[in-house]
């Protein structure tokens, strides 16, 4: 049986060094040789070479959780690329980035849908977890972790301004 399509991986990173291994991450999509992803300045799109990974995020302490194969896609390159133009004039242009309702993970799963392939499961889950628990956990984790206090001040002071 021959494989069709382009290759899909994901690439996810843990922000935390560790501390909230799996919570706090930062996900972008690889396909067509282009590495996707949804940060505060935007849409980045970063030609990767074949046998290299991409960049490390700009922000947190970076360590490559994994990277997996995802599916394969029939949406053409120029098709993907016109999607990801519309949406850094739209829904995901940089001023819209919100770390806990509009962030790396809704991006990379509306792009998954596009493409046509399956998101990870555990994305949909931290998704709901992130909006669901920022009110409780996030003031705790405050607490707790120093290294992060103004990352998780800024999402509990979001999650008061939008009671």
């Amino acid at each position: 049986m021959r494989n069709e399509g382009t290759q899909v991986f994901t690439f996810e990173w843990d922000l935390s060094k560790g501390l909230l291994y799996g919570v706090v991450s930062h996900v972008g999509i690889l396909a067509f040789g282009t590495f996707y992803e949804y940060c505060k300045e935007g849409i980045e799109i970063i030609k990767v070479l074949p046998g290299c990974l991409p960049p490390d995020p700009k922000h947190g302490y970076p360590t490559l959780h994994y990277e997996i194969e995802i599916g394969r896609t029939r949406v053409t390159e120029k098709d993907f690329n016109t999607w990801v133009s519309s949406q850094s004039s739209d829904k995901f242009k940089a001023e819209n980035y919100n770390i806990v309702t509009n962030n790396c993970i809704g991006f990379a799963i509306e792009a998954c849908e596009f493409l046509r392939v399956k998101a990870p499961i555990h994305w949909f889950i931290l998704k709901a977890l992130i909006f669901a628990s920022n009110r409780v956990t996030l003031p705790l984790l405050s607490a707790i972790s120093g290294l992060f206090a103004d990352h998780w001040k800024v999402l509990f002071l979001f999650s008061e301004n939008t009671k």
